[in-house]
């Protein structure tokens, strides 16, 4: 009875990850709704799993989903001229790029200490790589920033791994999923001229 709780539980994570890429690809404020759900559900899976890294990631996904809301909020309200102009999707500059790198070496190498001293992680480097950078990302997609979907296609081959090889199967086709909606994703968002900030 615990098997199949547990898989409709994971079930209801990948439902609701796969309404928030696609909510993400067309641009729907109500992705972040569906974000804060999904994140909930894989704290539990994550959680239950010993991958620390990965629940870690779910408790900032599910701040960032508050944020995210709150900042596509504010987009929203700008004047229907500004939007036609942006399309709200914005490319970033070198800055962002370069600070963006020296966080995620930095936050790998304390991360995967953290995990690898703990000795309870049983996959700590992809497990440390994947949530930094999943940190990264997010951040990226709440900023508009329409490279966030490369580094998605990354994220999420790091993160098919780690899944495939503890056995969380509907998971795992969720993430091969992903890498073909965050390629979908770069794709759709390129059409739009991006403002640079």
């Amino acid at each position: 009875m615990t098997t199949d709780i547990n898989i409709l539980i994971e079930l209801l994570g990948a439902m609701t990850g796969l309404l928030y890429v696609y909510l993400e690809i067309i641009q729907k404020r109500f992705m972040w709704v569906v974000g804060a759900v999904s994140a909930f559900v894989y704290i539990l899976i994550f959680g239950a799993k010993g991958l620390y890294g990965a629940t870690l990631l779910q408790v900032y996904f599910l701040v960032m989903s508050i944020y995210g809301w709150i900042s596509w909020g504010r987009e929203n309200r700008r004047t229907v001229a500004e939007k036609k102009s942006s399309n709200s999707v914005r490319k970033m500059k070198g800055d962002i790029l370069f600070f963006s790198f020296i966080f995620s070496v930095t936050s790998f190498v304390v991360l995967f200490l953290i995990l690898k001293s703990s000795g309870k992680d049983p996959m700590p480097v992809p497990d440390a790589m994947a949530t930094v950078l999943s940190i990264v990302a997010t951040y990226w997609v709440a900023r508009r920033y329409r490279e966030n979907w490369l580094l998605w296609i990354a994220v999420n081959g790091i993160s098919l791994y780690i899944y495939i090889s503890q056995g969380l199967y509907p998971t795992s086709v969720l993430y091969a999923i992903y890498i073909a909606a965050a390629v979908a994703g770069y794709r759709h968002w390129r059409k739009f001229d991006p403002i640079v900030v």
